[in-house]
């Protein structure tokens, strides 16, 4: 046994050093949301990386979100805004390239988000909501190093129609329990 877990060690200890040999999972576990404060159209959507609560500050130098579904383009050129969240800004330089599919937020002088970095871009194309946009984004530093990975998470809400559905459905099973006990006793 102890010869197997040796082996299976060392042969991970020289994958990992191999040449070509893929990269280690990013080190900070993320989450990616976006936000759009218009009610009729989504010209600008917040893109709101999320990080877990720490003490100490992540870098970033760049943070890059690829649109991978929905009817939405990033605008080029696009004049985007970047803070902590707290309200200090960070200066950023978006660049966009893939037809408009592919947005990088670059931090010259690094973001350090503790717990959230807010990223506003342009979009070109878009439609009403942020519920249709899927993307996927990668954020790091300089050197290489993935720090942030993942895909856009979406917050499902229901249309009022589905909630005005399911609240006439259950006052009909509430009215027909009222009446089965009434008749009971």
């Amino acid at each position: 046994m102890r010869l197997r877990t040796l082996r299976a060690a060392l042969g991970a200890l020289l994958i990992a050093a191999a040449p070509g040999a893929a990269l280690a999972a990013p080190a900070v576990p993320s989450t990616l949301t976006a936000e759009c404060e218009s009610v009729f159209a989504c010209g600008q959507v917040d893109f709101l990386l999320t990080l877990p609560t720490s003490d100490a500050p992540t870098l970033l130098d760049y943070l890059t979100i690829t649109i991978t579904g929905g009817a939405f383009t990033f605008a080029d050129p696009n004049g985007p805004e970047a803070d902590d969240y707290s309200g200090f800004p960070t200066f950023v330089e978006g660049v966009v390239s893939g037809g408009g599919m592919v947005f990088t937020a670059n931090f010259p002088f690094g973001a350090w988000p503790t717990t959230t970095l807010r990223v506003r871009a342009q979009m070109a194309q878009f439609e009403a909501s942020v519920g249709a946009l899927r993307a996927s984004y990668v954020g790091g530093t300089l050197d290489g190093t993935e720090v942030v990975a993942g895909a856009l998470g979406v917050a499902v809400v229901p249309e009022p129609a589905t909630v005005a559905l399911l609240g006439t459905g259950l006052a009909v099973l509430g009215l027909a329990a009222r009446r089965r006990g009434a008749r009971g006793a």
